[in-house]
């Protein structure tokens, strides 16, 4: 099955056990002559969808104060990056109505008495980040959340200090670089003028985030990137020293050449060409590539591995110190307010080490009677 499964896994099942015999939308099945047959994808109105449903998952063993559930807002991008293949894999862009989304986010933390809550949205546009605070404070909800989003003019002082008052404790920003040109050839969308404010604006009302930053897309120049590593370096130093919020992250790591974005579908566009893949490797998702100008996929792992210039690929770091993956570390921390821990952890050459099978673990609790 392919794309979205609530009406096919229903139907496949249906099939399966012979109580229908409707079409499975998106089924890839065999037809008997060595080949495929496949049945189109149908669009599921987002909308119509009922409250997720986690009854059988063993959320008492997970190690946080509660289960940190995951929600959607919206289902796929409303944007086209360049390096993305989202909008190929998850049709349209939809949106549900904000009353849904917290009406789903007060049902779950009444059943399963949890305050936290990841969106898994692609990205939570600014009709979302509006619409799902705004219903959480007129309804008065004691709930916490992180999301992620992009930086845009909108992304201002009113609407952050909203997002702080609904309980946003975290907010994922694709960065990706801090260099117009370079944001131009991603067809990221993005204005390098609009970064600053934004970050000043969530900053500002203690609202924590994470940057992702990409190093080496076809065209970059190694000044280039390393001046999107100088701005994230510096925006980690401000959110503490000049703002008070130790909670702020950021990972960098090398472009990966996607067969279904738009460089791997028309790679002559952007100075690449492309690597044929080794036998056996046809199904791969990414491939090898060579550029005609700007960084070489040599250059962007050297800027990215761990080396003298730039961290290991993948991690993220506060202060220095490696926290792996940073995004439930971080948020957790910051939705109880606790303070970091002070042991530093060697930078570590990518790929990142592995975790034993045994591990002893704790997490930050929020004091009783801390305000959010």
């Amino acid at each position: 099955m392919s794309y979205e499964g609530e009406d096919t896994l229903p139907a496949l099942c249906d099939r399966i056990t012979g109580s229908d015999d409707r079409p499975v939308s998106g089924l890839l099945e065999r037809d008997g002559r060595g080949g495929l047959s496949r049945t189109p994808a149908a669009m599921v109105d987002v909308s119509d969808l009922p409250t997720p449903d986690f009854d059988g998952l063993p959320l008492d063993r997970y190690f946080a104060p509660g289960p940190v559930l995951p929600l959607q807002a919206s289902r796929s991008c409303a944007w086209d990056c360049a390096f993305c293949s989202i909008p190929f894999a998850s049709n349209k862009f939809r949106i549900r109505r904000p009353e849904q989304v917290v009406h789903d986010t007060a049902a779950h933390a009444a059943k399963h008495g949890s305050d936290s809550f990841m969106f898994v949205d692609e990205i939570m546009t600014l009709t979302s980040l509006r619409g799902v605070s705004r219903e959480l404070n007129d309804g008065g909800h004691e709930l916490y959340w992180y999301g992620e989003t992009r930086f845009s003019k909108g992304l201002d002082d009113e609407l952050a200090a909203a997002l702080r008052r609904s309980g946003c404790r975290r907010l994922d920003l694709g960065l990706e670089s801090y260099n117009q040109r370079v944001l131009d050839l991603m067809r990221k969308g993005t204005k390098a003028d609009d970064i600053e404010p934004s970050l000043q604006a969530l900053l500002g009302n203690k609202v924590p985030v994470h940057l992702f930053c990409m190093t080496g897309f076809p065209g970059e120049t190694e000044q280039e990137a390393l001046r999107t590593q100088e701005f994230a370096d510096q925006a980690l130093r401000r959110s503490v020293e000049e703002f008070g919020v130790p909670y702020s992250t950021a990972a960098n790591g090398p472009f990966i050449l996607d067969v279904l974005s738009a460089v791997g579908e028309r790679p002559d566009l952007f100075g690449v060409e492309l690597i044929p893949p080794d036998e056996g490797e046809d199904l791969a998702f990414d491939l090898d590539y060579t550029v005609s100008t700007g960084l070489s996929r040599q250059d962007a792992a050297r800027l990215t591995s761990g080396g003298p210039v730039g961290p290991a690929v993948g991690a993220a770091f506060h202060r220095g110190t490696w926290i792996g993956d940073a995004e439930e570390w971080s948020f957790l921390r910051a939705l109880a307010e606790a303070e970091l821990p002070a042991r530093r952890v060697a930078v570590p050459a990518a790929p990142c080490p592995e975790v034993g099978r045994t591990a002893v673990c704790s997490s930050p609790r929020r004091p009783a009677g801390a305000s959010g």
